[in-house]
């Protein structure tokens, strides 16, 4: 039997069916009975929580021959969605048929008007797979769908589809299904012991999908034990754990060797996966330690044994494994590196609050503003620094006017400078040079042809 098999046979038929998904089941049940079921649905959420589903069964209820949105799986139209044999509903996955191509292909069948009475429901899985030409082709169809045609667009990633695309219907969020709603699903396999119950229902982490994977492993193998059980599965017992998380605190040296010591058992990709589930409890336990635990061992005791590791650097480690985890192969020097990111306190730390940035238990946190036991330095003030008095400038004494200066002739008269002439006397003794200048001077030459002397001396 296909892994996916078992999965299928045991879809919801009907909506009273589907499990987790109460308030979205509610809305679009009203919708369909009151008859104002809309063109576009964008359905995001995590894998295996019933997306696809729900679509398949809006399709039926659209179509059921009993009418009034009900679900008969009795008709002809219900048993042809069943069987996926119906032209009223055309499945398209979006990542391999992603191209403008295939877009195109679409339209001209949605051209084509449904039979009278029916609808055609348009279900694109994985629609954040298009590429950006298919999206800008798939938005023309949305802006003005053909009538009786409804496009239900589904995606575990929803940031990746074009703001354009989303805001064209209405938006519904599928979330990942309750521990407690999947042990109601398993009560149907009588033959399973209780604690390989417990192990499906932590395994699967609200996946549906991957509990029938998990349920179609151990079904036919009655005779393992819980530890076969465990291995197989890929789940780490919770005394493993532990001893992870106190390797975590103690140190680089102890925290190989253990995890070397898993990876022999285990496998590289769970103990990855078991690293980052632990920082991530590291994490929750300094919010609030009844939250739900994600590796299985109690968020009080997580916070106990890793009660010297400061947040920052948990967050750091997590976010860096996360990265190489997705973008390198090399899983293995990605979890040795893990203990470098962490830092450790000097004294216990009982309490980290995320949100007022502040821890208690006396150690100041480098990256947070002050413990709860201290009261806030203030810092000092400082005073203005006096910029020195400056003197004013003392300006030069300005020299009265110089009068224009004189020349003396031989012939006994003085004439002043004539022309806006103006002859400075420099303050250098060297007289002869003065004279020389004046004498080639053409101004000074016409003064003196007219007055038929020479420069004798120059005064002021």
């Amino acid at each position: 039997m296909a892994s996916f098999e078992l999965a299928n046979q045991n879809r919801p038929q009907i909506f009273d069916e589907v499990v987790g998904q109460d308030v979205t089941v509610q809305i679009l049940t009203e919708s369909l009975t009151s008859g104002s079921v809309g063109s576009v649905y964008f359905f995001h959420g995590p894998a295996g929580t019933g997306k696809t589903t729900v679509a398949r069964l809006v399709a039926k209820g659209l179509n059921c021959e009993g009418g009034g949105g009900t679900i008969c799986n009795a008709c002809k139209n219900c048993k042809e969605i069943t069987e996926d044999r119906s032209e009223l509903l055309i499945e398209i996955d979006g990542a391999t048929n992603r191209g403008i191509g295939e877009i195109v292909q679409l339209q001209d069948i949605v051209r084509r008007v449904p039979p009278q009475g029916r609808h055609r429901v348009i279900i694109i899985d994985e629609v954040h797979g298009l590429t950006s030409q298919a999206f800008e082709s798939l938005l023309k169809t949305l802006e003005k769908p053909p009538l009786n045609n409804h496009f239900i667009l589904l995606t575990t990633v929803p940031n990746k589809v074009p703001k354009t695309i989303r805001s064209r219907g209405l938006r519904f969020y599928f979330k990942s299904v309750e521990d407690d709603d999947v042990r109601k699903i398993l009560e149907n396999w009588k033959e399973l012991n209780e604690s390989v119950k417990d192990l499906i229902v932590r395994k699967s982490r609200g996946n549906v999908r991957d509990m029938y994977m998990m349920l179609e492993q151990v079904s036919g193998c009655s005779n393992l034990t819980t530890e076969q059980v465990m291995q197989l599965l890929g789940v780490v017992g919770s005394m493993e754990v532990v001893k992870v998380v106190e390797a975590l605190n103690t140190g680089w040296k102890d925290y190989v060797i253990e995890v070397d010591r898993l990876k022999k058992v285990y496998g590289v990709g769970v103990i990855v996966d078991l690293v980052k589930t632990i920082l991530h409890d590291v994490v929750l336990s300094r919010i609030d330690v009844t939250l739900n635990s994600v590796s299985g061992v109690p968020l009080d005791k997580i916070g106990k044994l890793c009660s010297r590791l400061l947040l920052e650097g948990v967050k750091r480690a997590l976010w860096e494994l996360m990265n190489i985890y997705e973008n390198d192969s090399n899983l293995e020097v990605a979890l040795d590196l893990v203990p470098f990111f962490l830092e450790r306190s000097e004294v216990p730390i009982q309490q980290e609050v995320v949100g007022e940035k502040k821890i208690s238990g006396g150690f100041k946190h480098p990256l947070l503003s002050r413990t709860t036991s201290e009261k806030p330095v203030e810092k000092p003030v400082e005073k203005p620094v006096e910029k020195p008095v400056e003197k004013p400038v003392e300006k030069p004494a300005e020299k009265p006017a110089e009068k224009p200066a004189g020349l003396k002739l031989r012939t006994g008269k003085t004439i002043d400078s004539k022309r806006g002439l103006k002859i400075v006397v420099p303050e250098y003794p060297s007289g002869n040079k003065v004279l020389d200048g004046l004498n080639r001077d053409p101004i000074i030459r016409d003064i003196l042809e007219e007055t038929e002397g020479e420069i004798v001396e120059v005064f002021p």
